[in-house]
């Protein structure tokens, strides 16, 4: 008797963990959301300031427009396939 209550409180514990685990997700979807889409926009109103510099100064930012991009695409990747965990933008692959 005493074993069976152990069992079903370890698989009710299981479930509460289970269903505490399914309730984080959404969350965790939509912070991604709101970083990966403020940074896009970031990197769009970067982008249009720096239409009229010289061409120097030009391709440093199209550089860093691209890193700020490859850190978007790593966050979305590792979130999609990786630990379902987003790390902060700017710890992609970017050199900068």
């Amino acid at each position: 008797m005493i074993r069976d209550a152990t069992q079903s409180r370890r698989r009710d514990d299981l479930a509460d963990l289970a269903r505490g685990v399914v309730a984080e997700q959404p969350q965790a979807a939509r912070d991604l959301l709101d970083r990966v889409v403020g940074r896009l926009f970031q990197v769009g109103l970067n982008l249009q300031a720096a239409s009229g510099l010289p061409a120097d100064v030009l391709r440093a930012r199209l550089g860093e427009a691209l890193d700020q991009l490859d850190d978007a695409i790593f966050e979305i990747r590792n979130y999609a396939f990786g630990s379902g965990d987003p790390a902060p933008l700017g710890t992609g692959w970017s050199s900068s």
